[in-house]
This record gives C-alpha cells, structure tokens and sequence, in this order.
C-alpha cells in the first residue's frame, strides 16, 4: 500500500522549485522516456516529478526514443524491446491494484514528460549540493523516502541480489561509491587517499565493519583491496573500465585532450559512454549491475562517496544513513 504524503511535508519537498505549471500543479499520469544520461540521473528526474505530484510511468525502449536521437550516454534497453525498466525496477503502482505500468499501449497513448519540471535538487548538481548544507535537509530526506521508497522499488531479481551482498557483510556495513575520473567535470579531483581517510575514521570508530565497493573502474577495486583485503565486498564479473583504458584517458587528460564533459576525441571512456558507443548491447546488463550497486549501497549504515547521482538516491532511499562526502577540488 502506497502511503501519502501529508500536505505540510509536500511543502517541503517542493520548496524552492521551479514555478512553472507542470512544476506545482499534480498532473494526469504521463511517460518517461529516458534522456541522454546515466540510468540514475534518469531515476533521480523521475523521483523529482513524483515528488511533484505527477503520476510517471517510465517506458525504457528503444523505439520510444525520439527518431534521430542519438544516445551517448544511455544504454540500458532490452534488446527484445520489451521496457527495460522492469529488469531494474518493480511496476510503479501509485494505488493498490495499479498495473497500468505493465500495460505497454497504454504507456505509448500517455502525453510524455521530460521531468525538467521537477525540483531542481533532483536535477541539477549545484542545486543538489546546496541541498546538503540546508538545514532541513534530514527532514527533507524523511520526506522523500516517505514518498519515493513504496514506488521505486527494486526488481525482483535486483533484490535478491542486494540480499545475497547484504549477508555477506558481517557488523556496520560501510559502502563507498569511486567513480571513473572523467567525472571531475562536477566532482573535482578526488584521489584514493580522500576515500581512505573516510573510512579508516569510521574504521576506527567501528573496527568490525565491512566494507562495500561499487566502482565502474578496475584499478579503484584493486587499490580498496590492496588496503582493505578480505574486508572489501563488491560485484564480481561488473562491465568495468579497465586499467589501460583508464590509462589511456589519463594520458590523453594530461595532453589536454579532454572535452567539458570528459570525452577523449569524441569518446567518452565511462563504462556507459563505451556501452552506448557500441551499441548498447550489454546496456541491460549494466543497467542491472548499477540498480545492485545503489540498492546495497543503500543497505550500508554509511556512506563515503562523491556527490553524483548514486548518492542523492541514497539519501532518499536510506534516510538515516550517515553519508561522507570526500574532499572536492575543483580543477
């Protein structure tokens, strides 16, 4: 059963968004189909129009996608075309009895939706990091679990998965999120020390803790286990960005050779851009692996991470998770 959300709290999660119709009027229900970003930048524009009082319904195909669009950084289709939302989430029911969401003709006669209407702490990265300096913030993530934990739920073969990582995690269970460099666009430089300082002070504090390790990079898995060893959990056989070609981005970064959003000659070396380059053959696949990721980094009492769109899922997933955001220098 969906639980409402009281009008005083709506109030609160709708301060300081965009005044625009679509933005504070509760609409009809409406499709989503997915912009060109990562499958949790999508999650988060979603989460911010529900909050908003829409009724969204994602339709994750390829034929939905606008003809000529081409996407750069969203694999994550099915290849038999069925929705590939279902293959990382649960049907959203906004009441009990609701399957409209399996329903694929009803999804294509919706008017669409861009969420570009939804509150911008959902949506843009300086809105989001001013987010975690208010002082309702905590209240805020109370709020938004309330609302967005019953809809956004994992699929069924996701939370087994999240389950099985979960029992494998003996005492206070620390997750950290290292993401490929090429994000230091909107994160800054974050070197390996930055994560290492977070966690050996909730080491110290809990020094029987196991640590979770969701990263699209080999060489961020063999620096945690090199510090950490037995204690680091994390996925086996993920899609990641291997150390050579990580190498590979690093020397063309320092003959400057990288664009503003990180791209190489036009290539974007991010586990999702190469995806997306090739294809999306493997999209389903590493759609999968990243809703495991986040669902067990929600799983863990705290969090040392980046500011990125995993995160602010977190912080609304998990509301009273402790999270760390590691130093940022901006370059």
């Amino acid at each position: 059963m969906v639980r409402l959300v009281p009008r005083a709290v709506g109030r609160l999660l709708r301060r300081g968004r965009d005044r625009t119709t679509e933005a504070v009027t509760p609409g009809g229900p409406c499709c989503f189909v997915p912009r060109d970003a990562g499958l949790f930048s999508n999650v988060n524009f979603i989460a911010g129009e529900i909050v908003g009082g829409r009724e969204v319904f994602p339709l994750f195909t390829r034929d939905a996608v606008q003809p000529g669009t081409v996407l750069r950084q969203f694999p994550y289709f099915d290849p038999g075309g069925a929705n590939a939302w279902f293959a990382f989430f649960a049907p959203l029911a906004y009441r009990e009895g609701d399957d409209r969401h399996a329903d694929m003709a009803f999804l294509k006669a919706l008017p669409r939706t861009t969420c570009e209407a939804a509150d911008p702490v959902f949506r843009i990265p300086a809105a989001t990091r001013a987010l975690y300096g208010r002082p309702d913030f905590a209240t805020w993530r109370r709020a938004a679990h309330a609302r967005l934990a019953p809809l956004l739920r994992p699929a069924p073969a996701v939370a087994a998965a999240v389950a099985a990582a979960l029992a494998t995690m003996p005492g206070p269970r620390i997750g950290v999120h290292v993401r490929h460099p090429s994000h230091g666009v909107e994160q800054g430089l974050v070197l390996f020390a930055d994560y290492f300082a977070g966690v050996d002070r909730l080491l110290d504090e809990t020094p029987d803790a196991s640590l979770f390790l969701a990263t699209d990079t080999e060489l961020a898995l063999a620096a945690f286990r090199l510090r950490y060893g037995d204690r680091v959990r994390w996925q086996p056989d993920v899609v990641r960005t291997s150390i050579d070609d990580l190498l590979v981005w690093a020397d063309a970064a320092t003959r400057g050779k990288v664009d503003a959003m990180g791209f190489v000659d036009g290539v974007g070396h991010q586990t999702h851009y190469r995806l997306a380059a090739a294809g999306g053959a493997e999209g389903l696949r590493a759609g999968t692996e990243a809703a495991i990721d986040v669902f067990t980094l929600a799983g863990c009492d705290s969090f040392v991470c980046t500011l990125s769109n995993f995160t602010l899922a977190c912080a609304w997933l998990a509301p009273d998770q402790q999270q760390i955001l590691v130093a940022r220098r901006m370059i």
